[in-house]
């Protein structure tokens, strides 16, 4: 409890440790219910074999030119996965992750005239909406954002060179690490620099934002000339955005706990809030205040009327709405005095704890029921093999969204020697390892996964998920051979002509 009154080299430590505990989450368990997860480690694997020009990749596969968005955390893991492995090293790069978002929050609220303490409100937003669906590249983007807009922030109050080209650089791996981050970034330390800077300087010192406006510009010049993409744009319903709001912000279902965790949080804020405390540096408290309320706004609104869906990107503005709660959080000055320091404390420590065990319980559900076996099946293939997936459920009780897709990309992670299944994440053309022509033409990496018997048969394994053994048997007929199952995973050989 002494780092609740001791300066802010002490307060980043005591954020840490209540990150702490998340890691459980991340290391605790095989199988993380985060739906997209296994497809960016399958990218991330395609990346290292084609960068040792594996033959057995090659031919299929190809790496776009940098500048390329959602391309760090490909090359990282490609990185972190060739030394550790590639599924240990993506839960090294959520630890990264787990620690450095609070720790961006905190630093931000510093910057804004407050105590970093206050951000420890926003601890659950940890584990989002996008935790859940596996964004992996915008979960490690999520932190460069906010040091995007800090270092907006302090290249604003005190500008230099040195200053301008650091918010350069962090804006710039804002657009490696995701497409839409650079956009948010882009606009939001656009925004920080016309409200710190002063005078002419709110749009002399805007330089490092034009500059970064080149880096989309390859990427989007080779968009123009690739083949249109699936998809079209959506734009949401203000009501829907509203009525989704705990669905586009949590990461477990209603009803799981977590709810009550984000509750405990906000309770430790209210207290806060009633409490309030004068701010060492009131004029920069003052204009942080309004800083905040305005960002807020603006990325609500972003939320509401930006679009749902675009071509080849699906389930685009809800991952948003962390931002305007995590900013919501950081609007106290200062964290309470007296003995509510230690009912706030007590809160957060309640909300931390309950947030871990309720989360754990689902995951250890999901591992333990949706995944039992998986494990023991991917073993039962052969390395170098084109394997079929069909969802019979592709649902989970224990998770949001379809928390069953993509685990059977780890096959070829696993076994290598070009074994794939089908419907990698590299069919789109804004993937930064994405199929060349002869791995379009080829049949077995992309298109959609069904049972029709005419597509089955340049595959060599099926793997169905849903359904009793039986039902699954006779769904596929004559066309595989069954192998083995595993909770509600079958497996199927299939029959080549002799």
């Amino acid at each position: 409890m002494r780092g609740l009154r001791t300066p802010d080299a002490s307060a980043f430590g005591l954020i840490a440790l209540f990150a702490l505990p998340y890691l459980w989450l991340v290391w605790g368990y095989e199988f993380p219910p985060m739906q997209d997860l296994s497809g960016h480690i399958e990218l991330s694997f395609l990346h290292q074999r084609l960068s040792l020009e594996d033959p057995a990749y090659t031919p299929f596969y190809q790496v776009a030119p940098q500048p390329w968005p959602n391309s760090l955390s490909t090359v990282v893991l490609s990185t972190f996965g060739s030394v550790l492995g590639f599924e240990s090293g993506v839960k090294l790069l959520l630890s990264l992750y787990v620690f450095a978002w609070p720790l961006s929050l905190g630093l931000l609220a510093k910057l804004l005239g407050r105590s970093p303490l206050v951000a420890l409100f926003a601890i659950p937003t940890i584990l989002d909406f996008n935790w859940a669906m596996g964004f992996f590249n915008y979960l490690l983007a999520k932190p460069l954002v906010v040091g995007a807009v800090c270092a907006a922030i302090t290249f604003s109050r005190r500008p230099g060179l040195l200053r301008g080209v650091m918010l350069l650089v962090v804006v710039g791996l804002t657009f490696l690490a995701h497409g839409l981050a650079f956009g948010v970034s882009g606009a939001w330390a656009g925004l920080a620099v016309v409200w710190f800077s002063k005078g002419a300087r709110r749009v002399l010192n805007l330089w490092p934002l034009v500059l970064a406006l080149a880096l989309p510009v390859p990427y989007t010049l080779a968009q123009r000339s690739a083949k249109p993409g699936t998809g079209n744009w959506w734009f949401g319903e203000w009501e829907l955005t509203l009525n989704q709001g705990w669905t586009n912000l949590g990461n477990l279902s209603p009803g799981s706990g977590e709810e009550i965790a984000y509750l405990l949080a906000l309770a430790a804020w209210l207290l806060t809030i009633a409490l309030p405390r004068s701010a060492p540096d009131a004029a920069r408290a003052h204009q942080g205040s309004w800083f905040l309320w305005i960002s807020a706004i603006a990325l609500y609104t972003a939320y509401s009327l930006g679009p749902v869906n675009m071509p080849n990107v699906d389930i685009l503005v809800p991952r948003l709405l962390v931002f305007v709660w995590a900013l919501l959080m950081i609007v106290c000055l200062r964290y309470p005095a007296g003995a509510a320091r230690y009912v706030a404390a007590l809160l957060v420590v309640a909300a931390v704890g309950t947030h871990v065990y309720s989360t754990s319980a689902q995951y250890k559900k999901f591992n333990e029921v949706d995944m039992r076996g998986f494990s023991e099946l991917i073993d039962m293939i052969p390395p170098g093999k084109a394997l079929a997936v069909h969802y019979n459920r592709s649902t989970s009780p224990f998770a949001i969204e379809k928390a069953m897709w993509h685990w059977p990309k780890l096959y070829g992670v696993r076994k290598g020697g070009g074994g794939h299944s089908d419907d990698t994440f590299a069919w789109r053309s804004t993937s930064y390892v994405n199929l060349s022509e002869t791995g379009l033409k080829n049949g077995t990496y992309a298109g959609p996964p069904n049972l029709n018997v005419g597509r089955l048969a340049h595959f060599d394994y099926q793997l169905t998920h849903g359904g009793f053994r039986e039902d699954v048997i006779a769904q596929i007929g004559s066309a595989a051979d069954y192998v083995a199952s595993r909770s509600e995973w079958h497996l199927f050989r299939v029959r080549k002509p002799k």
